[in-house]
């Protein structure tokens, strides 16, 4: 157990000094928190493993030998840990730790599509024609890259299940200081703080499970932290949006459906146009291009499965695997398995709202049984610390940024209950549209309540997520192993339990009844819409192609 702690340690540790050295060298903002740092390491040890794997896998030594030269960076450039860093780093690394002990990875997406692409990447550099193998492979998130990065002679295997646990701690760790600040008198009250409570408290009741993370909640997560520091924003230098636009872009790498966030930079663009030329030819900018081309070669789309965005005239485009993918992933979302009209096609039941009493027998149920309490929660609160018969506060956020926030939120709700309304797609965007409606009310607040209640809020907060992990811990103590080692399929076995189809004497596709997990690469659980007979496999140069 001691081991496992050292490798979360020594993760949260690279993290921090990645982004130390981006911060303060690239960045040129030495008066960073030491969490904000902490993040901006997060995304760019998701960025440098896109970016090798078009030409390198993964692999332990690859990984190792760039670990060392980031920490030979660090060292070169004479920058330090500070204490508040040391501090943070061990509060993270202990609670990422805690998160992760006699859990689950995240079913069934882990062992799917998760953890047999983290293996993909791992053993070999990007892989054309990848989805003719498994359609979910076309759905992937920027995280599967960190956790990849993770395999590194330190951590080893175990390193591909930690980052999401630290993306979990650190921006916790963000709002709970955010209103720390404001208790300390380090900070002044403002719109921020308030939003601040309102995610702590949704994270503290929902988010703190390491097996319901999967990718969906650190998106979540990250959408948080940006619109935190989208309402904390008030300088526009082009150092500022340059950041706001990394933390869109990594948002939408995470998933698809939060490219609706770049509709908030015309609040950037309108306050100075000139940023329009500065961002298309900047960092993040490079970072999207990677990441379409991957796309594409991976699936023959830009933006798989949207069939809209693929080119029919590449050999490992699929136009049939991918329309059905299309159409199944929304009619899913919407309840297909709950649909009782048989006569009924997937293409049907998406038009004209023919699925809605589907989706209101089980997914608005579900939404409801979520957020009831929760709001029920904040209109307490806001009893308790409202006082409408005194205006006391003003100008809490600018007339502009509030209707474009409020905007924003309706809009994006409204295409995610349209689309693909299953909570736990859109659920940031679901408590963010109720803390936008909430705002009106937010200057009438007593602000000595409003202190009573960050006070009771902080160490409540962490009682609950700890009280959680513990009864956690005593209901598997005895029946599980302390980390989620069944996820690492031994080898010698592999073969005995997965059927295997040889492409080449070079090139085997794996395949399994049940979840993939962790063991060879590349894996299948399924085979829809690709007859292995007729898959057909080619090398050109250093890439492996596989088409139909």
């Amino acid at each position: 157990m001691i081991f496992f702690f050292s490798k979360v340690l020594i993760t949260v540790s690279f993290y921090t000094i990645l982004g130390k050295i981006l911060v303060y060298k690239i960045f040129n903002n030495e008066k960073s928190d030491i969490i904000d740092i902490s993040i901006i390491g997060i995304i760019f040890a998701s960025i440098i493993p896109l970016i090798i794997n078009f030409f390198l896998p993964l692999s332990l030594i690859n990984n190792s030998i760039i670990l060392f030269i980031i920490f030979l960076i660090f060292l070169i450039l004479r920058l330090k840990l500070q204490k508040i860093d040391y501090l943070f780093i061990s509060i993270c690394s202990l609670l990422s730790f805690l998160i992760i002990l006699y859990d689950n990875e995240y079913r069934p997406d882990a062992g799917l599509y998760h953890l047999p692409y983290i293996q993909i990447l791992n053993e070999q550099n990007l892989l054309i024609g990848l989805t003719n193998i498994h359609t979910r492979f076309g759905h992937i998130s920027i995280i599967q890259y960190l956790s990849a990065f993770n395999l590194n002679i330190f951590t080893n295997k175990m390193g591909i299940i930690i980052p999401i646990s630290v993306i979990f701690s650190s921006i916790y760790l963000y709002f709970i200081y955010d209103i720390y600040k404001l208790l300390s008198k380090k900070d002044q009250f403002s719109l921020g703080k308030v939003f601040s409570v309102f995610i702590i408290i949704y994270i503290s009741y929902k988010i703190n499970r390491y097996s319901e993370f999967g990718n969906d909640a650190p998106a979540h997560l990250m959408f948080f932290y940006f619109i935190s520091k989208f309402i904390y924003l008030k300088k526009f230098s082009l150092n500022d949006t340059r950041i706001a636009y990394l933390y869109m872009i990594y948002l939408f790498l995470n998933k698809v459906f939060f490219i609706l966030t770049f509709a908030l930079l015309l609040y950037f663009f309108q306050k100075n146009k000139k940023l329009i030329l500065n961002l298309l030819i900047s960092l993040p900018t490079f970072v999207v291009i990677l990441w379409i081309l991957k796309n594409v070669l991976i699936s023959g789309c830009m933006i798989f499965p949207m069939k809209i965005t693929c080119f029919e005239s590449l050999k490992w485009t699929n136009l049939e695997l991918i329309k059905y993918a299309e159409t199944e992933a929304e009619a899913w979302s919407k309840a297909w398995p709950q649909n009782i009209n048989e006569n009924l096609t997937m293409e049907e039941f998406n038009k004209n709202f023919k699925w809605l009493d589907a989706w209101l027998s089980v997914h608005f149920k579900y939404i409801t049984k979520i957020l009831l309490p929760y709001i029920l929660l904040i209109i307490l609160i806001l009893f308790y610390i409202i006082n409408l018969k005194r205006k006391s506060l003003d100008n809490l956020i600018s007339n502009h940024k509030y209707y474009l926030l409020l905007l924003f939120s309706l809009i994006s709700t409204i295409i995610f209950f349209l689309k693909f309304p299953t909570y736990r797609y859109g659920y940031s965007y679901l408590i963010f549209l109720l803390f936008m409606i909430s705002v009106w009310c937010f200057k009438f607040i007593d602000k000595k309540k409003f202190l009573i209640v960050c006070k009771i809020l902080i160490p409540l907060s962490f009682l609950v997520i700890i009280s959680k992990q513990f009864l956690r811990f005593q209901e598997n103590f005895s029946i599980k192993d302390y980390k989620p080692n069944h996820i690492f399929i031994d080898k010698k076995n592999y073969d005995k339990k997965y059927d295997k189809h040889l492409l080449s004497e070079n090139f085997t596709i794996y395949y399994s009844e049940n979840e993939c997990f962790y063991g060879l690469a590349p894996c299948t659980n399924y085979k829809y819409g690709v007859d292995t007979k007729k898959l057909k496999y080619e090398k050109k140069l250093i890439f492996n192609i596989i088409y139909l």
